[in-house]
């Protein structure tokens, strides 16, 4: 490489790197943690987005997972019990007459739950306990719970996966909206962010989900087959746990392009379940599947969640 070749990369360098100074300027940033997952002889790469966290009257900093897909800030009641003797010990209430049912555990309304994380205070409108959830081992940073979607209402929530940061801020100016392409979401009746994708010539809907971090996409098999249009041939299959239930994720090729806002990924693979309660569950609110961040990663993309205007982006 001569001298002018790399003066002209270093000038192209030095113009990204003013522009990205220019953008998000008001923003708190967040830093964040891949975590991955082992099981048996197999490393998951990206399995969790881990924050690090305190939480007024916890003397230790905890970890929490940043679950987009959860519409409730959870905490886990076995990971608690190995910091405190008892329910009467808790650094907040629990109203014990307010149980739910949260992927079949029992949950109960919590009060007065203060977390924050980098000197961000985070606004939580729903937080429950997970009763009879969790691990009970100690550990030097205990993970302690799940950060939900709940703490975003009426919020614009960016995701740098590159730089391991996620910023949150009440709006984008108008400068940041120059160069974002900026779709339309819809809700699930919990709060679930869902985005039309293209997949070859047809349309779907998925729920973008940071809980489901390693995967480009995962839907069930019947689906699957109907989008790479034959007879799947599985590759490779991984058991993983999903709110404490044991399920295999499948791992199929996938012969057609996936568009999001806009922007073409070439990918060349996507998971699946064989067919279970996650799957009826998409099935009978018309959704496709559920889309992770490995496609965002692999191709180092930054996406934008405007939650007050219900607009899903990609920054270009």
């Amino acid at each position: 490489m001569n001298k002018y070749s790399v003066i002209f990369l270093l000038l192209i360098f030095i113009g990204c790197k003013s522009q990205n100074q220019k953008l998000f300027k008001n923003v708190k940033w967040i830093s964040f943690e891949w975590k991955d997952y082992h099981t048996g002889q197999d490393t998951i790469k990206y399995g969790a987005m881990e924050l690090i966290t305190n939480i007024e009257g916890i003397k230790q900093k905890v970890s929490m997972q940043f679950d987009t897909g959860a519409p409730n800030t959870v905490i886990y009641e076995n990971a608690l019990n190995t910091l405190f003797k008892d329910s009467l010990s808790y650094p907040f209430k629990i109203d014990w007459s307010t149980k739910i049912k949260m992927s079949n555990l029992d949950a109960y309304k919590i009060k007065n739950l203060k977390v924050l994380s980098n000197g961000f205070v985070f606004k939580i409108g729903n937080p429950y306990l997970l009763k009879n959830y969790g691990s009970i081992k100690e550990k030097k940073i205990p993970h302690i719970g799940s950060i939900g979607s709940d703490i975003f209402k009426n919020k614009c929530l960016i995701l740098n996966f590159k730089d391991r940061k996620i910023g949150i801020v009440d709006s984008l100016t108008q400068n940041d909206l120059k160069n974002i392409k900026l779709i339309d979401f819809k809700k699930t009746k919990i709060e679930q962010t869902v985005i039309e994708i293209e997949i070859g010539n047809q349309k779907h809907n998925f729920i973008y989900d940071t809980g489901t971090s390693p995967w480009s996409f995962l839907t069930g098999e019947n689906k699957f087959n109907e989008i790479s249009n034959n007879k799947t041939v599985i590759l490779d299959s991984i058991q993983i746990s999903t709110w404490g239930k044991k399920n295999y994720v499948y791992e199929g090729k996938l012969n057609s392009s996936i568009t999001i806002g806009g922007e073409k990924f070439d990918n060349n693979e996507g998971y699946f379940y064989k067919e279970n309660q996650i799957t009826k569950y998409l099935n009978d609110n018309g959704i496709s599947g559920i889309l992770g961040n490995k496609i965002f990663i692999e191709n180092n993309k930054t996406i934008i969640i405007d939650y007050k205007n219900k607009k899903f982006g990609i920054l270009k």
